[in-house]
C-alpha cells in the first residue's frame, strides 16, 4: 500500500506540489488511523456480533468503491497532463 501511494504521488502530483502532497498524504494516513483507534475503543464494549458487522460493511463499502469505473486517461482533470512511465525514468 505504501509503495502504491507513493508511487501515484510521484506519478500525478505536480513537481512543484510534491512535498505538499506527500506530507498531506501521510497527514491523511495518521488522521484515519487516529479515527479507526477511537470508534474502535467506542465500539469496544458492543457485542462481538455488531463489530464483526461493521468490520464486513467496511469491508464491502471498500470493494464496492474499488469496483468504481476508473477516470479515462486524456478526460476530465487530467487532460493535457503528462505522467511518467516506468521507462521515463
Amino acid at each position: 500500500m505504501l509503495t502504491a501511494s507513493l508511487r501515484l504521488r510521484s506519478d500525478f502530483a505536480p513537481p512543484g506540489a510534491r512535498p505538499q502532497v506527500c506530507t498531506l498524504g501521510a497527514g491523511l494516513k495518521i488522521t484515519a488511523a487516529a479515527a479507526g483507534a477511537g470508534l474502535t475503543g467506542l465500539l469496544a464494549e458492543r457485542p462481538a456480533a455488531l463489530l464483526l458487522l461493521c468490520i464486513a460493511a467496511r469491508r464491502l463499502a471498500a470493494a464496492l468503491l474499488h469496483a468504481l469505473p476508473a477516470p479515462v486517461p486524456g478526460r476530465g482533470r487530467l487532460r493535457g497532463r503528462r505522467t511518467r512511465t516506468h521507462a521515463g525514468r
